[in-house]
């Protein structure tokens, strides 16, 4: 029997790219039995996420229901993730979705402030920076029972880096998405990046880092905290 097949592509722009946000993104929609023979996911930023893949079926008279083909699978960066090869396929009956996000384990909105903006009517790029600082350090504090103000072991920060993607202004709400990709014996790299709240694309993404030393000789590195250390492993990206 003949089987017709189809490259069945939705189309951000004149590409083929499929632009996937934290928001579920509707890649497939059946309008009849389909079959799915391959389906690629690929991570073109410069730090590493996790994504779901779900269908999100309705059965007749039913309501929706979200059958996850993968969750929470971690792409590094710059690689890519092959969800069905070696002759697999997926059956879609008529109406079944096919989604797919990326994920962060931990988010935060933040309010911009009018001092934010610049003389060209956007966030300044210092400000960027800022907003990571703020975001990592609101996490040890409220998750972490840290204390930046009293503790006798403190996080400095050596280096950061932040890619800019597009521009945010006041008073655009932003909600930033959190995870460690390494946790060492005294130093921690996170993960993070910003989005206009509602939008599925990064404004800005990038990585901090944090060591930890005593407050009394900052030369003097020391292990990370057991209670920090806990907290950071329930938002690490895991190979």
């Amino acid at each position: 029997m003949a089987q017709d097949f189809e490259r069945a592509v939705p189309s951000d722009s004149n590409t083929d790219d499929v632009t996937i946000g934290v928001t579920a993104r509707a890649v497939f929609t059946s309008n009849s039995d389909d079959a799915v023979v391959g389906i690629r996911l690929a991570n073109i930023i410069t730090s590493q996420i996790t994504v779901d893949a779900f269908i999100t079926s309705s059965a007749a008279g039913g309501s929706a229901q979200d059958v996850y083909l993968i969750k929470n699978a971690p792409i590094p960066a710059g690689s890519s993730l092959e969800l069905i090869d070696g002759g697999s396929k997926i059956v879609l009956q008529s109406g079944d979705i096919l989604k797919v996000k990326s994920n962060y384990k931990y988010l935060e909105r933040i309010d911009t402030r009018f001092g934010d903006n610049d003389i060209f009517g956007h966030i300044n790029n210092v400000i960027y920076y800022s907003l990571f600082d703020s975001v990592i350090n609101r996490f040890l504090i409220s998750r972490c029972q840290y204390d930046p103000f009293n503790s006798d072991v403190i996080a400095i920060s050596p280096e950061t880096r932040c890619k800019f993607r597009k521009s945010l202004k006041y008073p655009d709400k932003v909600e930033a998405g959190l995870s460690t990709f390494k946790i060492g014996n005294t130093s921690i790299i996170y993960d993070i990046s910003l989005f206009k709240l509602g939008e599925d694309i990064a404004c800005a993404e990038g990585y901090f880092v944090h060591v930890f030393v005593r407050r009394k000789n900052m030369s003097q590195k020391v292990k990370i905290p057991l209670k920090i250390k806990e907290q950071l492993e329930k938002i690490t990206v895991k190979l």
